[in-house]
């Protein structure tokens, strides 16, 4: 519009030169449906684009803070299923029908609403998106409208790595790990009873996940009387992320008939109110897992061995400050490079130190780093004149002879570095499996967050004190049965996925939402 309307502007003023820029400019703005204040900022984006070419963007609807159905975790997958479902064929209409249906969908529990359609025969009322939304949603989700050309289209959810991943590794490492002890339940909370292998301990299931709440997320649908709309805060307002751990069978928590004495608190949960330095990081993750989720968990159950389920995230991944990284070395001795813990030579089975003893014999070197290139000679891989890196990347991800960094990343020590993370819950004796990139509809938390922040709105008080009072209750409204049922139907997911269906189809579907009796594993 920015750019028509000074395009406008300059041809009135080639045609009506003895008239003022004020009078062209109020012409051409009451043209759009604007005043005054438009005129003059029409006369500013005319200086603009002569001096420079450019017109700034606008920015409305751009704040921060403002709320939009994408932020929505059920309609985000919708999203999702609609766009895999359709493949090639999508287009933003039927986007935008598809999470119409699915906002009139959620309004079936509104029993007010049902009793307006039966007295009616229609909704006075309906949630829907334009196909104009639709096409802003899809350009945020790094979609472009532009001509097919020959190449290859790229999904992350299909991508070649993550198809890899979550078939020949994660869902794999999941269904033995069924087939050797992971505790089950039927509809009515009774354990189904294993035969374990020897010396195997009984498994229990634990998924974890963020998400956000904001004191100004309110209601956004309510029944209104001659327009009088209420009054609400432009912004989100103030947030509180909740950092949780869910079982099969509900939140992680101590059973009320078991004592919590030693223990921190009773449930797993962990609120953090974000802003002025105080974020969630990795530090904050560990630090939640080992010393709250943990100890909880082996109080519920006892001699037990928890296997956590976490997403992708960078604070998941996050390695410790003495980690095995090439990207912390330096090709040569010393400077500023990071102080990383013992290797080991396994061509050698010996123990190598990155650092150089304190009795060497120049003194200068003694206690620092020894860098890449000496690390490689001890292990006998150095080459003359290898480089610190490949440029622009490397050809060959296997070869150990184009670059030192590659050379000792593939080394079988520093192949085996995990996140901090994973090396304290793995030495608390517990097991840590990590979800595929872009299949939030594995974790069976999502549903849980779409259920809670549900409740959230609808009591929603539209202050930082009441969210604080509103976001227990929230996560308790959400029952053992109905987080029960969302992991089933994640597990029908797995499912299909193991049969070589692929998500959203119409195959996919039909085992998803569909086969609720289906064995699961």
């Amino acid at each position: 519009m920015r750019h028509t309307a000074v395009l406008q502007f300059m041809q009135l003023q080639l045609k009506r030169p003895w008239e003022i820029r004020e009078t062209l400019s109020l012409a051409v703005a009451e043209s759009f449906g604007r005043a005054t204040s438009t005129a003059k900022c029409l006369r500013s984006w005319e200086r603009s684009w002569i001096s420079s070419r450019y017109i700034k963007v606008g920015l409305k609807g751009k704040n921060k803070s403002a709320y939009s159905w994408l932020e929505d975790e059920g309609v985000l997958l919708a999203m999702r299923e609609y766009i895999a479902s359709v493949g090639e064929k999508l287009t933003s209409l039927g986007l935008a029908q598809a999470i119409t249906e699915y906002l009139q969908e959620e309004d079936i529990t509104n029993k007010a609403e049902e009793v307006n359609k039966i007295l009616f025969h229609k909704s006075e009322s309906k949630k829907s998106i334009l196909e104009r939304t639709a096409r802003n949603w899809l350009n945020k989700l790094g979609f472009e409208w532009k001509d097919v050309r020959k190449g290859v289209y790229i999904d992350g959810h299909e991508r070649e790595d993550v198809v890899r991943y979550r078939q020949e590794v994660f869902l794999p490492v999941l269904q033995q790990l069924f087939h050797s002890g992971l505790r089950e339940w039927t509809e009515d909370g009774t354990i189904l009873l294993k035969e374990l292998p020897a010396g195997e301990k009984e498994k229990i299931l634990v998924t974890h996940d963020e998400s956000t709440f904001n004191a100004n997320d309110g209601k956004r649908r309510m029944w209104i009387q001659n327009n009088a709309q209420p009054l609400r805060q432009k912004s989100k307002g103030r947030g509180i992320m909740v950092s949780e751990f869910l079982t099969p069978r509900g939140r992680l928590a101590v059973p009320e008939h078991i004592s919590i004495d030693g223990l921190p608190r009773r449930q797993a949960t962990e609120y953090l109110e974000y802003g002025q330095d105080n974020y969630w990081t990795g530090d904050k993750m560990v630090q939640h897992t080992l010393q709250v989720a943990i100890p909880i968990f082996e109080r519920a159950f006892p001699g037990k061995q928890a296997l956590f389920l976490f997403d992708n995230a960078s604070n998941h991944n996050a390695y410790a400050s003495d980690a095995l990284l090439v990207t912390n070395m330096n090709l040569g001795p010393g400077g500023k490079q990071a102080i990383l813990r013992d290797g080991f030579i396994h061509s050698k089975g010996i123990a190598q130190s990155i650092l150089f003893p304190d009795n060497h014999p120049d003194l200068e070197l003694r206690g620092k780093a020894k860098g890449i290139r000496q690390v490689l000679m001890e292990r006998g891989l150095w080459q003359l004149g290898m480089k610190l890196n490949c440029k622009p990347a490397c050809t060959d991800p296997t070869s150990q002879t184009c670059c030192a960094r590659q050379c000792l990343r593939l080394e079988q020590d520093f192949q085996a570095q995990r996140g901090s993370l994973q090396e304290g819950i793995e030495a608390r004796g517990h097991l840590v499996l990590f979800y595929p990139k872009f299949h939030c509809e594995l974790n069976f938390i999502e549903f849980f967050w779409a259920a809670a922040k549900r409740h959230a709105r609808e009591n929603c008080e539209y202050s930082l004190q009441g969210l604080r009072d509103t976001i227990p209750l929230s996560l308790n409204s959400v029952s053992e049965l109905t987080i029960w049922r969302f992991y089933n139907k994640c597990q029908r997911t797995m499912s299909a996925y193991r049969d070589g269906c692929q998500y959203g189809t119409a195959d996919f579907k039909e085992r998803v939402y569909k086969s609720h009796r289906r064995k699961l594993a």
